[in-house]
């Protein structure tokens, strides 16, 4: 199972563990009528639950290529009914669905089109894409690159600072879709349901930024690095106050009617204030000895 699933389909280590002990037996293994059972959730391009439930405390990832984007096309992906979860898609996709999670660690590497965020709470996301795209959704954070305005609709307590992820082929990924890593729009921010008494949304200040690491350690693919990297862009307090780009692109008469109200500036940092904390996520095994999903973000940035 564990060569079949990561070697073979991308996944990573802990999910493998994880769905055997769903259906399988330690002593015994997987049979074939356990095996159809968890097929469905085989399905590198749907993280999914399983029929009629939640999938709940579980880390995910997918490989350089699983998705295609190596050497072929790349294809899309689908996220649902996740809660306490870590997702780290470390691969390039054709275009992203998150549906309906809840207080989960979300990491996508450059996607080519669009990614869509729908009804998620509490949750932190890194991704890199053309476009964000969000809709009702609450209280997320987002460390985000993206080529074009991102765009949020019926959604509140948002808060966005740049991109600042790494994993073993970012910057080739980066390269590969064409995503300039000096034109970054994450602040140029479009909300459909602006409102002139207030923004939905808002700039992280310094202490609410928090880094990310994914280590494949078993994972070598010719022509990329086995360590991580990432745009070797570091977030000051001058990048979190700085004016967002110009679109190159015009919105429209109608959308140019929608009150646009921006957030204010985030504070400065205290004088404290020493470095980032960094959420490392290894690939080998089953997590343990920490939580799981957003809150454990929310404790490394109370350390």
């Amino acid at each position: 199972l564990l060569s079949f699933m990561a070697d073979y389909l991308g996944f990573g280590e802990a999910e493998v563990f994880t769905i055997f002990n769903l259906f399988g037996d330690a002593a015994s293994g997987m049979n074939f009528d356990a095996f159809t059972k968890a097929y469905p959730m085989m399905n590198p391009f749907m993280l999914i639950p399983h029929i009629g439930k939640i999938r709940s405390g579980e880390a995910m990832v997918r490989k350089v290529g699983s998705l295609g984007g190596l050497k072929g096309s790349s294809q899309q992906a689908s996220l649902e009914y996740l809660e306490d979860c870590e997702v780290y898609i470390c691969t390039v996709t054709a275009q992203a669905f998150v549906d309906d999670c809840k207080r989960s660690v979300i990491m996508f590497g450059p996607c080519e089109s669009s990614v869509f965020v729908r009804n998620c709470e509490d949750c932190v996301f890194w991704l890199a894409t053309q476009q964000l795209r969000t809709r009702d959704c609450k209280n997320c954070k987002f460390f985000l690159y993206s080529k074009t305005e991102p765009v949020i609709e019926s959604s509140e307590d948002l808060a966005f600072a740049p991109w600042c992820a790494e994993y073993p082929g970012c910057g080739e990924h980066f390269q590969q879709a064409r995503f300039d890593r000096q034109r970054n729009m994450w602040n140029a921010v479009f909300d459909f349901s602006g409102k002139p008494s207030h923004a939905n949304w808002r700039i992280m200040p310094m202490e609410e930024v928090c880094t990310l690491r994914v280590e494949l350690p078993n994972e070598e693919v010719a022509g990329l690095p086995s360590k991580p990297n990432g745009l070797g862009t570091p977030i000051t307090y001058e990048a979190l106050c700085a004016d967002p780009l110009a679109s190159e692109e015009s919105c429209g008469q109608s959308m140019g009617n929608i009150p646009q109200t921006r957030p204010s500036l985030p504070p400065a940092p205290k004088a404290s204030f020493g470095s980032f904390p960094t959420l490392v996520f290894r690939d080998q095994g089953l997590l343990e000895g920490r939580k799981v999903g957003a809150d454990y973000v929310s404790f490394l940035l109370r350390l």
